[in-house]
């Protein structure tokens, strides 16, 4: 498939709510394997976010499986070149040694770091609440079990010293299910060098572009889905045009919320 960029107009990225306490940094984000939403949280301890989350209509990230966490992962742990802890909602803060998600969902899909979960009596009262280790951690992509304030601090990588110094702290991910998305009717237009994507919108409603490269393909996101805010009437993408050579490609918008 060919090599796309692409640009929103008429539409903001801010979400409608606005959770007391850590504010949305980013989102919403459409995850196309489950269909629900996802919002990074501004940094926070664990029992903030989860609050925030709850503001939001959702919990704090369960994850179910690899494919989910492989694309949380690759979402949002190195997010704007940053490199990101996440918050999840696994949490033993209720019993002891029991980890339970707080969305009550129920999964048998672990991804402990080694050593992790903690169970040295000093440390395991304390550290109650669950993070993913951002990309450049020697443990990146695995959890670990911390207080409700964790920072890290470790022996940087070369990659994760170029990016920022040796100290995180944690960033809440919200998982929202919504009703099942529907399409809609989008206009298309071309001239010589971009395609151009619009469709009418209705404020404080979410939108998803998704690209796919034949009609039976699976449909993977353009960017992130768009809120349109008060003033908004049709939102308009841009994309370069591909090579007619290299094949075609097939797009369609999603009402996800």
């Amino acid at each position: 498939m060919a090599c796309f960029a692409w640009l929103m107009q008429g539409a903001s990225h801010a979400d409608p709510a606005k959770p007391s306490g850590p504010g949305v940094a980013a989102g919403p984000f459409f995850n196309p394997w489950n269909g629900h939403l996802y919002y990074m949280l501004e940094s926070s301890n664990w029992t903030s976010a989860q609050a925030a989350a709850r503001q939001l209509g959702g919990d704090l990230v369960t994850i179910n499986n690899d494919e989910e966490c492989d694309w949380i992962f690759e979402t949002f742990s190195f997010f704007e070149g940053r490199a990101r802890a996440l918050w999840c909602g696994l949490t033993d803060a209720t019993e002891e040694g029991a980890f339970r998600w707080v969305s009550g969902e129920s999964t048998d899909f672990e991804n402990w770091a080694v050593g992790e979960p903690n169970a040295q009596p000093e440390f395991a009262a304390l550290e109650n609440y669950v993070f993913l280790y951002p990309t450049a951690n020697p443990r990146e992509r695995r959890w670990r079990d911390a207080s409700d304030s964790a920072v890290e601090r470790y022996l940087p990588s070369a990659l994760w010293a170029a990016v920022e110094d040796t100290v995180f702290d944690c960033q809440g991910l919200v998982e929202v299910a919504i009703a099942a998305p529907h399409s809609v009717v989008p206009r298309i237009s071309l001239d010589s060098d971009f395609l151009s994507i619009s469709w009418d919108v209705r404020v404080g409603a979410s939108y998803q572009l998704q690209v796919a490269d034949r009609v039976a393909g699976a449909w993977q996101n353009v960017g992130t889905a768009v809120t349109a805010v008060p003033g908004d009437e049709r939102t308009q993408v841009r994309l370069a045009r591909m090579d007619p050579s290299e094949g075609f490609e097939f797009y369609r918008v999603l009402h996800v919320r």
